[in-house]
């Protein structure tokens, strides 16, 4: 695999998106809480690209947004 990132476009629906922020940010502080170690740290870092693209969602209709995010 090369060392840039290969992008894919993924069809969430905004509860597919909100639940899965939920999720990942319970098990990111359950494992904080544990002091332990995340297997995937990048993890945090992709939890703050999803919250990136919430906060897009709620003010913009979702074909801006994917416009906006394919941009980046």
């Amino acid at each position: 695999m090369s060392k840039e990132k290969d992008l894919i476009s993924i069809p969430f629906s905004w509860e597919d998106l909100c639940d899965t922020i939920h999720y990942a940010e319970w098990k990111v502080k359950e494992v904080d809480e544990a002091g332990c170690e995340l297997a995937h740290p990048n993890i945090r870092d992709v939890l703050e690209r999803l919250k990136y693209i919430q906060s897009r969602m709620r003010y913009n209709p979702t074909d801006r947004v994917q416009e906006m995010i394919s941009q980046e």
